[in-house]
């Protein structure tokens, strides 16, 4: 037996309860995270981590803002493959989305985008090769 394995012993650890906050609250953090991310980017000219949420489609910017690498534009416009247009400026949409994403407008997808990518992980961590 290895040097480490060999002086391994089993310790009970107590876990402290889950998170206080709902699955709501979690995805509305994260979305807001993920918004200052876009306001970051903004302000370097498009430099940084992460995928731009502003494309330019034909002679149009439009938005297309992602929670978990899904696009929320397509489930607002129930499977529409584009993005909808800016409004005024970026920093505006992002300010109205903030707006929205604060005032739990967005739960309801992001919630349903969250428990989908929750089923997809669990059944791929569950899939194991058969000898």
């Amino acid at each position: 037996m290895g040097l480490l394995i060999g002086k391994v012993e089993p310790v009970f650890v107590a876990l402290t309860g889950g998170s206080a906050m709902s699955l709501e609250e979690r995805c509305r953090r994260t979305m807001l995270r993920n918004i200052d991310a876009q306001v970051k980017k903004l302000k370097n000219r498009g430099k940084g981590p992460g995928r731009n949420w502003f494309k330019i489609v034909g002679n149009q910017l439009v938005f297309i803002p992602r929670f978990a690498n899904v696009s929320i534009a397509e489930k607002v416009s129930k499977g529409k493959a584009n993005a909808f247009p800016v409004t005024k400026t970026p920093l505006k949409a992002l300010t109205w989305l903030r707006k929205d994403v604060q005032q739990g407008e967005l739960d309801s997808i992001m919630v349903e985008i969250a428990q989908a990518r929750g089923r997809a992980l669990k059944g791929k961590a569950g899939k194991r090769k058969s000898g």
